[in-house]
């Protein structure tokens, strides 16, 4: 009996740590990123209004993820709770674990977008040209998605060839990705790849394209192109993302043949 407790208890530990762990990483992950906007308004971009909007932001994702740890530890401490209603419930955490790391790392991209944009004055069309961007992005930042969406395109219409148009593609497929348009959003984000072959968005819309399938529950076609992130921009920041997420969908992806 005693060996069959014991069993019990390393089984209830392994189902467990990997949900515990994988909020403690966005956690870190929050905490960073949330020193490096502090840091960068108080350097006194430009900019700064939207960057108050995005340190708003981040303090509702800190709300969730305090209140997803306190669940964790809830279940934790539940010992009468069976495992398989355990494993249930941190298996729905795991997934709110995983959507607010998707919205930090839109908002990593965003404030990497916001550095890019602010800068000295230029030319009276470049000025043009910079506020038409700075009107869609602001609309971005308010979660205006579809008024984002066509301000982008208007921006993209009137400078293909613009300084920003490879950004202002890659944001029209965050827009419906937002919006829940997983199938539309992929065709957005192959633009950015066909159209701004060496932007430095590429490596972002590979791996939102694996998002947006993995979400559609296509997991094959998730695992390709979280696959084609790691080859072709292996020291990139979205490489070491697909890294984590290709060992998530070849867990889906195992667990439906053994189905």
């Amino acid at each position: 009996m005693r060996y069959l407790l014991i069993g019990l208890v390393v089984a209830l530990m392994a189902v467990q740590f990997p949900a515990v762990a994988e909020a403690a990483s966005v956690d870190k992950r929050v905490d960073k990123l949330e020193a490096q906007l502090k840091e960068m308004v108080e350097a006194g971009r430009h900019n700064a209004r939207r960057m108050a909007e995005a340190l708003a932001s981040f303090d509702t994702i800190k709300e969730e993820m305090a209140a997803t740890r306190g669940q964790i530890d809830k279940i934790r401490h539940e010992v009468g709770l069976d495992i398989k209603k355990r494993t249930s419930e941190l298996q729905r955490m795991q997934h709110q674990i995983n959507r607010m790391e998707e919205r930090l790392e839109g908002m990593q991209i965003r404030v990497r977008d916001m550095a890019e944009v602010s800068g000295s004055s230029g030319t009276k069309k470049q000025n043009q040209e910079k506020l038409l961007y700075e009107e869609a992005f602001s609309e971005l930042t308010q979660k205006n998605y579809k008024t984002a969406y066509n301000r982008f395109t208007q921006y993209i219409k009137k400078y293909p060839k613009g300084k920003l148009a490879d950004n202002a593609q890659y944001w029209k497929g965050e827009c419906l990705f937002a919006l829940g348009d997983y199938e539309k959003s992929i065709l957005e984000f192959q633009k950015v790849i066909k159209h701004y072959p060496k932007g430095n968005k590429v490596p972002a819309a590979i791996l939102k394209q694996g998002y947006a399938f993995q979400h559609l529950k296509a997991y094959a076609d998730a695992k390709a192109f979280f696959e084609l992130v790691i080859a072709e921009h292996p020291k990139s920041r979205e490489a070491t993302r697909a890294k984590e997420k290709l060992a998530e969908v070849n867990k889906l992806i195992n667990a439906g043949t053994k189905k």
